[in-house]
């Protein structure tokens, strides 16, 4: 067929494409015309697809709305996770620092309790065990001292068991010592839960538990804004939660997504049927503010046209094809049947001869049988 459905196919390719611009313009020309001429809204035929481009540009409101509101809700959530985690994680490095401060706290508190006699009838119990430690330390590193100084007094033989004696006494002194840090901590951690600080009001002290004191007041801080954010938190999951209708945030906000693409395809639409409704009711003064989009306009129609009318020819030329093959078919049918018709005809008068050959035997077999009643 010459390649006309080939032809017809890039035709309608390109017809597609001169809709799709002229939509374009149609739809640019109704925005210009609403926003210039309210009043061509007013008019009985534009009535209805005005009020359909107004109630999809509320819906179309509604639902951006919604979109940006569940984004924001979701940035803020997370904001609000990522400042209670941080916030947990400062807690317990202050934790860590405050805990690090009580061996220092302890030894100062025993310091002053050790050389303020006011103060045993207070807290006699509570430094009790560390004064016994400290005795103990004190009674050890007074022994050792005793035995370094004689050690080089001693004969020989005796300066061998004293230098035994020597290294024992160190490891003990060593090992009091040690244990006393940790008494120290467990002691500095009873004197922040009394009154021990505010009732010296040591100076040394009050630097030395400074840190400690810091960092609760910062802990408790972080404890109040965490609560806070996770009352915060809870009633923005119960806002996001009526936003998406018991849907995940990600579906609702595809959905929400695919509506508002469908709003905007309606507004478009409106506006496109809108120009088209009224552009045969616009006055000189109207034409010839949107000139340039009715110049397009012709200029596409022509041309759609003119694409319309190829593509009709080239039909008809695929249908004069079909055509004139059917009638093909038709006559090579019509000389079939009168080939047949031939033969028949001539069968026709071969039984017509044999019929009058056999009539003819017959008429010769009567004369010679005679009358059959006399058989």
């Amino acid at each position: 067929m010459k390649n006309y459905r080939k032809k017809i196919g890039a035709l309608r390719d390109e017809s597609a494409e001169l809709q799709r611009e002229l939509q374009d313009v149609f739809s640019a020309l109704g925005t210009k015309l609403r926003e210039s001429y309210p009043e061509l809204c007013e008019e009985d035929n534009a009535q209805d697809v005005c009020r359909e481009y107004e109630e999809a540009g509320e819906r179309l409101t509604l639902a951006q709305e919604s979109k940006a509101r569940i984004a924001t809700i979701q940035s803020r959530i997370e904001a609000i996770r990522q400042e209670i985690s941080d916030g947990s994680t400062e807690r317990k490095h202050l934790q860590q620092e405050a805990v690090a401060v009580f061996p220092g706290i302890g030894r100062r508190a025993f310091e002053i309790f050790h050389d303020n006699t006011y103060l045993e009838a207070d807290y006699a119990e509570r430094f009790s065990e560390i004064s016994a430690a400290q005795n103990e330390v004190d009674r050890l590193q007074a022994e050792l001292d005793e035995q370094e100084a004689i050690l080089e007094s001693k004969p020989f033989l005796d300066r061998i068991v004293t230098r035994g004696r020597v290294v024992l006494l160190k490891n003990r002194v060593s090992s009091r010592s040690e244990a006393m840090e940790k008494q120290y901590r467990k002691l500095g951690e009873s004197i922040v839960g009394s009154d021990f600080i505010r009732e010296v009001n040591d100076e040394e002290l009050n630097r030395v538990a400074e840190p400690y004191f810091a960092a609760e007041r910062r802990i408790s801080d972080i404890a109040d804004r965490a609560e806070q954010l996770d009352k915060e938190r809870n009633e923005l999951e119960s806002e996001l939660s009526q936003l998406c209708e018991g849907r995940r945030p990600g579906k609702a906000s595809s959905e929400l997504d695919d509506q508002i693409r469908q709003l905007r395809d309606t507004q478009y639409n409106a506006l496109a049927q809108f120009a088209r409704i009224v552009r045969a009711q616009l006055n000189d003064d109207a034409r010839e503010t949107v000139k340039h989009h009715l110049e397009q306009i012709a200029s596409l129609e022509s041309n759609l046209s003119d694409k319309q009318a190829k593509i009709q020819r080239l039909e008809a030329a695929i249908e004069v094809e079909r055509l004139q093959s059917e009638i093909d078919q038709v006559n090579n049918d019509i000389g079939l049947r009168e080939r047949e018709i031939e033969a028949a005809e001539k069968r026709k008068d071969e039984l017509f001869e044999r019929r009058t050959q056999l009539e003819q035997d017959r008429t010769t077999q009567e004369e010679r049988r005679g009358d059959p009643e006399e058989l």
